[in-house]
């Protein structure tokens, strides 16, 4: 343990912040424990901007947002050592702390094995400040021997007029060698979501892009596929026009724009039009490429945390595996320290998703363009073929909707679908058996019609058509085109809501005990549709015992719950959407009989499928290929 008597002053050469503190924002996240934790004794004042501490006032960073990643500073960067700068008035202990997990050998009474984490004090200094003040409260601390583990500031004080406002860690600019090429080109995606795109452009310009230290350094590229944006290029913001291709046909046209310009970029940014972030995301991102040492092969994903639970972390890289993708890290709670420790551990990760996803320009050849799947499993394509050392760091994230939200669309339903197909042939062939390719369809199918979503099950359908017609009709397929043809039940879901919802009947537990005969029953009969009608039981009206409403997502719904009902409503009251759903036989049969055609013509189609589709990815995922389809031309 190293203890400092005195604070000084912070050195007068230019610095290098490596992240800053940050506060709760209710206008961007105000869970607190993500970004400090604090006693009674400790309040927030000028809207969250400032804490006020009375004596023994104890705050502590150890925190999702706050900690300091040692261990991929150390290993990714040029940094040896780093300072610390607050900015405070009134009497502290100031405390820099390491931290890491650590398993116990002996086990508790049910054989779990006992985590804990290792505290260790690194350096300490007493500070007696009269008037507000910033001033290096610690310098040069050596962090070649953090292997893992995280640094993390506590801030105790010591009289009842004590004030933090922040502060940061730095290195001196001229003590490591910089990638001063360092020009990142960020490329957003949207489609009609002008609400989203108008807030996250006001936030970009006013908390990075009039930053001076960045200014120069982000440039923003809006690939408008809705074509609802006003198009313009001015303050390091371009919002451009195009077809709507998805977020495959966006990023490629994005990608076609950076290659093309005058400017020189190192590095690119794919990113989600409806999410929202802390600027500090790439400040923080900026200094590590600025410090990195082999930046041309390093790529960094973002996490996503979930917007209607800001502490709950949806995904933090992911592999591909013989059962398809499988996401890490899914379901930290990041307020909590164990989780916040677990999340930096560094797993074999095959993509990021491309919610926040940062790689070297130099990656993208003439060859390295995403697969056509317009949306859903471009990024794992692209993840099979995109070959760079991929890391993730604590508070690189963005929150972004559950996307459970949209499972209920047809359009949904049908690219999920149609593109696992897609994927089973291209990425996951060697795993993939026809057996396997029809258990994935039949899947697909039963989890909707025993929910009595008949319309949708024409889009299941209508996906197995369309992968069966091969990778060159994938090629010119306009999705235009694929909507005409799909059912139209989402247009009747605002009505249906305010028609059929009653809070109190709303149940979204997947949870149902029943008899092993019913259970029995209702699986032999398909929940129900082969039995006799006088054994479905009929509502009256929304009040009737019999008439249930249930969540709209199908992982969320036990299809116990819909046994012999005739008439089921599916909302999310989050979002005021709803669809009522009515027994059927001749609708489920009708699709059931068409499903065994489709799956004997599968059977005999699918080996070849998949050898075509490996055939002619090349021809798909180049330069000339998205600018035939986008109908533009750049010279790269």
């Amino acid at each position: 343990m190293f203890s400092d008597q005195t604070a000084k002053e912070p050195p007068s050469e230019n610095i290098i912040k490596l992240q800053h503190i940050l506060f709760p924002n209710p206008d961007i996240c105000g869970i607190e424990e993500l970004y400090f934790r604090r006693n009674g004794r400790c309040y927030f004042t000028d809207n969250f901007q400032t804490v006020r501490l009375h004596a023994r006032g104890l705050l502590s960073l150890d925190t999702y947002f706050n900690c300091f990643s040692v261990a991929k500073w150390r290993k990714y960067t040029h940094v040896s050592r780093i300072s610390i700068s607050l900015e405070i008035e009134g009497s502290f202990q100031i405390s820099l702390f390491h931290i890491e997990s650590v398993k116990n050998e002996k086990s508790n009474e049910d054989k779990t094995p006992v985590k804990q984490k290792n505290k260790t004090l690194v350096r300490e200094t007493y500070i007696e400040q009269k008037d507000r003040a910033s001033m290096a409260v610690f310098q040069n601390v050596p962090i070649e021997k953090y292997i893992d583990g995280q640094l993390y500031l506590s801030i105790r004080s010591s009289s009842n007029r004590s004030r933090f406002y922040g502060g940061f860690f730095y290195v001196p600019e001229k003590a490591f060698p910089l990638n001063n090429s360092l020009n990142i080109a960020v490329v957003m995606c949207t489609f009609k979501k002008e609400d989203f795109v108008r807030k996250n452009i006001d936030y970009i310009k006013s908390h990075l892009i009039n930053d001076q230290r960045f200014q120069d350094n982000f440039t923003f590229y809006i690939i408008d596929n809705g074509k609802t944006l006003d198009t313009h290029t001015e303050d390091n913001i371009n919002i451009i026009p195009n077809s709507n291709t998805g977020g495959a046909g966006g990023f490629s046209r994005g990608l076609l724009e950076i290659t093309g310009s005058e400017h020189h970029y190192s590095h690119v940014i794919f990113m989600d039009d409806d999410i929202f972030f802390e600027a500090e995301t790439f400040k923080r991102l900026f200094s590590f490429l600025l410090l990195v040492r082999d930046i041309n092969h390093i790529s960094i994903g973002g996490a996503m945390l979930r917007a209607d639970k800001p502490y709950l972390q949806h995904e933090n890289g992911a592999v591909l595996t013989y059962k398809g993708m499988s996401p890490l890290k899914t379901e930290l709670d990041l307020r909590k320290v164990d989780n916040i420790l677990i999340n930096e551990i560094e797993e074999n990760v095959d993509y990021y998703a491309w919610w926040f996803y940062c790689f070297p320009l130099v990656l993208v050849t003439d060859d390295m363009f995403p697969y056509p799947f317009f949306i859903r499993g471009d990024d794992q394509e692209y993840g099979s073929r995109f070959v760079s050392e991929k890391i993730s760091m604590n508070s690189i994230s963005v929150w972004h909707d559950p996307f459970k939200n949209k499972e209920y669309l047809s359009s949904t339903n049908y690219l999920r679908l149609r593109n696992e197909l897609i994927l089973s042939a291209l990425i996951y062939h060697k795993y993939y058996n026809t057996f396997r390719g029809l258990s994935l369809i039949w899947a697909n199918f039963f989890s909707l019609a025993i929910c009595y979503r008949y319309e949708v099950l024409e889009a299941i359908l209508q996906a197995i058509i369309d992968f069966l017609k091969g990778p060159k009709f994938i090629a010119d397929l306009d999705f235009n085109d694929i909507i005409k043809r799909l059912p139209n039940e989402e247009t009747k879901t605002g009505k249906d809501f305010h028609n059929y919802f009653v809070a109190e009947k709303y149940i979204d537990d997947f949870t149902f005990k029943e008899t092993f005969i019913r259970k029995i029953l209702r699986k032999i009969t398909f929940n129900g549709h082969l039995l006799p009608s006088f054994l479905i039981k009929n509502p009256k009206d929304v009040n009737d015992k019999y008439f249930k409403i249930l969540a709209l997502h199908l992982p969320d719904v036990h299809p116990a719950h819909v046994f012999r009902l005739k008439k089921m409503f599916f909302c999310d009251p989050q979002i005021n959407t709803g669809i009522l759903c009515e027994y059927s036989q001749l609708k489920f049969f009708s699709k059931l009989f068409r499903l065994i055609r489709l799956s004997i013509v599968f059977i005999f189609k699918y080996s070849r499928m998949k050898t075509e589709y490996r055939k002619h990815r090349s021809e798909m995922t180049t330069r000339q290929f998205w600018e035939k389809r986008l109908g533009v031309k750049h010279s790269a």
